[in-house]
């Protein structure tokens, strides 16, 4: 009887940690794992300035039809959230617009978004363009001479790597119609510091500042040419100007503070407290001149900020303000102020939590955690009749409306979520149920929890929370979908009935921030990681009286990977980047038979490269493996056909794939030399993996140019889904092996035409100037008189086709 009490007060216990756990953000955890996933083994950093490069190379490519398209025929489908916002740090009202409605948002992973109606719960969002070179946004700005003029700046520098560094600044000269990147950003001898624009604003001479990695750069020909104004040892943590054209700005490195009134030419320091790290300003605009009003906050990493000054003299002296549990410990990922336009006394203040002064700083009310949603990085003030009651606020929600928080006199404030339409959610991973046709698709995101979407196929539909937190990794049983399983942050899992969404605790945790499973779905078993690899747990029995039991792996430390085997019992184990016993390891596959059972063997069959395994995919049968990794610098992909005995390299120089993080890879079971990969430049694929050059091509079709996360195929209706990281679910079909294939007219672009029969080229068959196109069949490809290549094109053909 005591074990049993002892048993029923371990799950309750754990259960309240794990309430706790969900509860709360984790920012610098999130950030340690994607150093640990994406870094150069040989740099020991993450170059993010390759994925840059490599993204404005396979633009170009696109353009220019020098690109391989791989696997043709795919288009994917936009699926949702379509009522779930994701990190939002950019946030503009339009000058142009006189009824203050319209508002432009910028996702960190997920593109520049206008609104109408900001005030409109159900008003929707609509996305600018979905392949700019770079879709992270973290600021944005218009003239306020020429109000056409607006000004977007890429790249999120808070420290937050499974972000992505930007590509410089974009320009609109028509308010937000067309964009064009600016040279002199992206390519110029200042391009290195907008790989992440902290800030933008410009004076009412149309002078343009960017606070930058490196101080603060200025332009006087609209971002033709820029020279620097205040240099800087720190990033520019914020950059503001008053009402009469004073600047003022912030560095990280010792929080200094800097005041310019004569257009940048020069600067004073004005640093009341120079021993914190990143500061964030506020100016009351209602104020100028001597009499200039400034808040400013501090971050040293604790829940409160280090503190919290005002100026009422332009920064000639400082005054320090009461505290309040703003920052969370993640100041440095989330801390942001504005002061109402009229009263200077009501100030916003926001961290992983809002806060608000009505009296100068004298008192601050705090709002309740996850209300609005936490984590706040814009806050934005919208005029109406005279009165600026209004708040919009970005956070790692997406954007939020109040329409009465700029109202010192209303005590109890409105928060509502206007994110109709705007899909810019981050997902690690996804799942959906086995059954053809059917829409339920399960995920789990950035900080918005595990997610359910179930609208009908090709159609974009909302998302329903199902579990809290940092929603990881997803199940569904592909015999049983009743039977699902949701986690969050630190591999916290419960089982789902789906028909219900009711959660049965499963007893297993892990050591690590995004853990890694797999579930068995033949045998109703779960395998995820206990600690760090050493052990790993084993639950039977899943949608019924399940055990949860952990093994011994014999695996080394720093597991990151793990797939259950085609047969029961059998798992295949992959390692991250790691430390151990004095020298660094990586890319290591284990295979486990009878793991947890009698006569258990772990056996190492491949060590493929220094770096992290991100995936493994088993063919037609165990002997048959696909494995991907994401570190930069390393040969991502690799492929077998014999057990492990032998591995081939599917990355090198003239395979076609970039040095990019190469997330997720997956065969298509239909045609398994057809492989797909999940990277953080879309989907990439190969029509034959195992040619000596699988010629990778770039596979984006209706998608976007977004990092993806997961690949999973659906076995029903040759259905895949992708998880991106900024810009939701998209999904696709894959088809079947074709056969008795006839070509007909002419070919332009780059094509590869596979059949399991034949191919037949008739006369009418013109393979056009400049095109390049491949036909692959299993049996014989026959060319009819008067069939055409003409000059200056590549044809090819290959006996070999698909099987």
């Amino acid at each position: 009887m005591k074990k049993n009490i002892l048993l029923v007060f371990f799950i309750l216990f754990s259960q309240m940690v794990i309430a706790q756990i969900e509860n709360k953000d984790f920012p610098r955890e999130r950030m340690e794992h994607e150093i640990s996933v994406t870094i150069d083994p040989k740099l020991g950093r993450v170059p993010f300035e390759r994925l840059v490069n490599e993204r404005e190379k396979l633009n170009q490519g696109l353009k220019n039809h020098t690109i391989n398209t791989a696997i043709s025929g795919l288009t994917w489908y936009e699926r949702g959230p379509n009522n779930i916002g994701g990190r939002t740090r950019a946030l503009m009202i339009d000058p142009n617009d006189a009824t203050k409605k319209r508002v432009f948002a910028g996702g960190v992973g997920g593109g520049l978004w206008y609104n109408n109606d900001i005030t409109s719960a159900v008003s929707g969002w609509t996305k600018i363009d979905d392949f700019w070179a770079n879709i992270t946004i973290g600021c944005i700005a218009y003239n306020p001479v020429n109000t056409q003029i607006f000004y977007v700046g890429t790249g999120e520098g808070w420290g937050s790597l499974d972000a992505l560094q930007g590509a410089g600044v974009y320009k609109s000269t028509d308010g937000g119609t067309t964009w064009s990147l600016l040279t002199s950003t992206s390519t110029g001898i200042y391009s290195n510091n907008f790989k992440f624009t902290q800030k933008i604003v410009v004076n009412n001479a149309g002078d343009v500042f960017a606070g930058t990695q490196s101080g603060v750069l200025k332009s006087t020909d609209g971002g033709t040419t820029w020279a620097v104004s205040l240099a800087g040892t720190g990033f520019v943590s914020d950059l503001e100007i008053a009402s009469d054209g004073v600047l003022y700005a912030a560095f990280s490195n010792g929080s200094k503070i800097y005041k310019s009134t004569d257009s940048g030419a020069s600067w004073t320091e004005i640093t009341p407290d120079p021993n914190q790290s990143r500061v964030e300003l506020a100016l009351a605009q209602s104020t100028s001149g001597a009499s200039q009003v400034i808040y400013a906050m501090a971050d040293n990493g604790g829940n409160s900020p280090a503190w919290i000054k005002k100026s009422v003299n332009a920064g000639s002296t400082w005054t320090t303000l009461t505290n309040a549990s703003l920052l969370g410990g993640q100041g440095w990922y989330d801390m942001i102020m504005a002061v109402h336009p009229t009263n200077p006394d009501l100030v916003i203040a926001g961290g992983n939590v809002l806060g608000r002064t009505t009296d100068g700083g004298a008192t601050w009310t705090l709002q309740g955690y996850g209300y609005p949603h936490p984590d706040q990085h814009a806050i934005v003030f919208r005029p109406n009749a005279g009165s600026y009651n209004e708040v919009i606020v970005g956070n790692d929600g997406g954007v939020i409306y109040s329409p009465d928080y700029g109202n010192s006199a209303d005590a109890s404030p409105i928060f509502e979520a206007h994110n109709t339409g705007y899909n810019v959610t981050q997902f690690y991973g996804i799942s959906m149920k086995n059954i053809a046709g059917d829409g339920y698709i399960l995920g789990g995101t950035q900080d918005n929890n595990t997610l359910k979407v179930t609208s009908a196929e090709n159609v974009v539909g909302g998302g329903t929370n199902v579990n809290g937190g940092d929603g990881i990794a997803s199940f569904i049983d592909q015999n049983e979908p009743n039977i699902a399983l949701v986690s969050a942050q630190y591999g916290g899992y419960y089982y789902m009935n789906t028909a219900t969404d009711a959660k049965t605790y499963l007893g297993v945790g892990s050591s690590q921030f995004i853990t890694t499973g797999d579930y068995d779905s033949q045998n109703n078993i779960f395998y995820v990681d206990r600690t760090n690899g050493s052990t790993i747990w084993k639950v039977r029995n899943v949608g019924g009286a399940f055990t949860s039991n952990y093994y011994s792996t014999n695996v080394p430390t720093a597991v990151s990977f793990i797939r259950a085997g085609l047969t029961q019992h059998t798992i295949f184990v992959g390692t991250g980047y790691y430390y151990y016993a004095g020298s660094w390891f990586g890319g290591q596959i284990y295979k486990i038979t009878n793991f947890g059972e009698p006569g258990q063997v772990t056996t190492l069959i491949g060590t493929l490269n220094t770096g992290g395994v991100s995936s493994i995919s088993i063919g037609a049968t165990e002997n048959e493996l696909l494995v991907t990794l994401a570190n930069y610098g390393v040969k991502s992909v690799y492929y077998t056909n014999d057990g492990g005995a032998n591995w081939t390299s599917k990355d090198e120089v003239a395979h076609g794939l970039p040095d990019i993080p190469v997330r997720y890879g997956i065969f298509n079971p239909n045609n398994r030399k057809q492989v797909l990969l999940a990277t953080d430049l879309g989907v990439w694929s190969s029509t034959d993996i195992t040619a000596a050059n699988p010629g990778w091509g770039v596979t984006n079709t209706g998608l976007a140019n977004v990092s993806c996360f997961q690949l999973f195929y659906r076995s029903s209706d040759n259905t895949v889904a992708v998880a991106t990281h900024g810009r939701g679910i998209f999904t696709t079909k894959l088809t079947a092996c074709p056969t008795n294939i006839v070509k007909t007219g002419n070919m332009s672009g780059t094509e590869t035409v596979l059949s399991g029969t034949y191919i037949k080229g008739n006369t009418a068959n013109v393979i056009q100037t400049g095109a390049k196109s491949t036909y692959s069949a299993k049996n014989y490809v026959l060319l009819e008189p008067k069939f055409e290549t003409q000059s200056n094109s590549v044809f090819t053909a290959i006996i070999a086709g698909c099987n």
